[in-house]
């Protein structure tokens, strides 16, 4: 019998690492956003200060997205909540080619995996479950690949957590859907970065596509942000919808998250270093050092 035990020898911090290193090189399509937001400050504390921007080789984005538009972003109670995301998706779901009708392509993205539960199980989204899947961490491996090759085909509706926003390639080869619009996308929260949303937006409208976006927010999922009900009421009737609600989400994220974010790293940055060098005394055979 083998008698195995664990033992705890530090903690360790992708945010460190880089510093490890002479050169550091990335590539992101968020570049704007971070250079033009709070975290440009951790590209200093890294030394990153030469950047490129490349147009894309596909040409201008054919993104729809009214911004400012109550078409495209709706701010609801709790009770229509479900309702007006069940309606957008019929909405957005139909579309005429030379008169005929040809359905779309919808995902829809969620914060938390238990508002998406919620609104399967719905009985407002009854009729729309025979066309729809749930993308979500818990799926399986193999099962998430079928379900990503498949997402953008016609009539099909997906609901899915906010993590498949980033980097999930949701291909479209229906020239028929393309010619109509696209896949639309619904966003049903306010995302915490800027970056988190680009990122959202780009899951269609890709490669030259066509695609559109709109959102459906809660009233009270606005309220972390400092966004009254009053701001609200406010903001619709100076149809000005997108621009101040993107206004207040930097402003929460620069005063709230992101000291916390910076904290965090400093406070790891010690230990990292302590765990770096009990790690290479372990390594390296230097057994007083290791014990001291």
């Amino acid at each position: 019998k083998s008698l195995v035990g664990r033992l705890h020898c530090g903690g360790f911090s992708y945010a460190e690492i880089p510093h490890l290193y002479n050169g550091v090189m990335g590539v992101t399509g968020t570049l704007q956003q971070i250079v033009d937001g709070p975290d440009g400050a951790l590209l200093r504390d890294y030394n990153i200060s030469k950047f490129t921007y490349m147009p894309s080789v596909y040409g201008t984005n054919k993104l729809v997205f009214a911004r400012d538009s109550p078409q495209d972003v709706a701010i609801v109670s709790n009770a229509e909540y479900f309702i007006r995301i069940n309606e957008e998706i019929w909405a957005r779901i139909k579309s005429l080619q030379a008169g005929v009708e040809y359905h779309r392509a919808v995902f829809v993205f969620f914060e938390e995996l238990s508002t998406l539960q919620a609104f399967y199980d719905d009985p407002v989204f009854a009729k729309l479950k025979g066309h729809a899947v749930m993308l979500t961490e818990k799926v399986s491996a193999i099962g998430k690949d079928g379900i990503i090759r498949a997402a953008a085909s016609s009539g099909q509706v997906v609901l899915m957590t906010k993590a498949f926003g980033r980097g999930t390639d949701f291909i479209c080869n229906d020239k028929r859907m393309i010619d109509v619009g696209g896949v639309h996308v619904i966003q049903t929260f306010l995302s915490e970065q800027m970056a988190e949303e680009v990122q959202i937006m780009g899951r269609t409208a890709r490669q030259g596509s066509k695609g559109s976006f709109g959102m459906v927010l809660r009233y009270k999922d606005l309220d972390k942000f400092g966004i009254s009900l009053q701001d609200i009421e406010s903001i619709k009737a100076k149809g000005v919808l997108y621009s101040v609600l993107n206004a207040k989400r930097n402003e929460y994220y620069s005063e709230t998250l992101f000291p916390i974010v910076r904290d965090s790293v400093k406070v790891i940055a010690e230990e990292f270093k302590e765990s770096t060098s009990f790690l290479k005394d372990a390594l390296a055979g230097r057994v007083a050092q290791v014990n001291s």
